[in-house]
C-alpha cells in the first residue's frame, strides 16, 4: 500500500493516537475506579447481556436510555464474550478512528494543515483517554456524530 505525504502522515497520527490510549488504559488497568460502574454503565451492560443472550428486543418495558449502545454491547458480547476489556479496547481503536474521520473533515472545510493540526489535537485530547474506558455511548456518540 502506497501513501502519499498526508496520508503517511495521517497513518502516524492514528498510530500516536492508538498508542496513547493503549498507553492510558495499561496505565489505569489496576485502577479501581475504572471497575466502579456508574448506573448508566450497569444499564447499558445488563441490556448488551440481555441481547447477547438472544433477547433482541432489550426490554419488556420503554428503554430507560437510547438503546443504540446496548445493541452496540450486545454484538460483541455476543461475538467476544462479556469481557469489558475488549469493548474498551473497541472504543480505543473507535476513538483513534476519530483523528482520520476530524482530518478528512478539516481538509473538506477549510485544508490539510488544518485537518492535520485538527487531527494532531484530538489525538492528544485526554479527556477521550477517560471516555474511552468507560463503558458509555460516549465514544460511539463521537464516531457517529464525525
Amino acid at each position: 500500500m502506497k501513501f502519499n505525504h498526508w496520508g503517511r502522515i495521517l497513518f502516524y497520527t492514528f498510530l500516536f493516537s492508538l498508542f496513547l490510549r493503549v498507553v492510558f488504559f495499561a496505565l489505569l488497568n489496576d485502577f479501581p475506579f475504572l471497575y466502579i460502574q456508574s448506573l448508566d454503565e450497569k444499564y447499558y451492560i445488563e441490556l448488551g447481556k440481555k441481547i447477547a443472550g438472544g433477547f433482541l428486543l432489550g426490554e419488556d418495558k420503554l428503554f430507560f436510555m437510547d438503546p443504540f449502545y446496548g445493541y452496540f454491547l450486545g454484538l460483541f458480547f455476543f461475538l467476544f464474550g462479556d469481557n469489558l476489556t475488549t469493548i474498551r479496547l473497541i472504543q480505543i481503536l473507535l476513538d483513534s478512528l476519530n483523528v482520520i474521520l476530524i482530518f478528512a473533515i478539516s481538509q473538506r472545510v477549510w485544508d490539510r494543515k488544518v485537518g492535520f493540526t485538527a487531527a494532531l489535537i484530538y489525538a492528544v485530547y485526554n479527556v477521550s483517554f477517560y471516555y474511552t474506558l468507560t463503558i458509555m455511548k460516549a465514544t460511539l456518540a463521537v464516531t457517529g456524530m464525525l
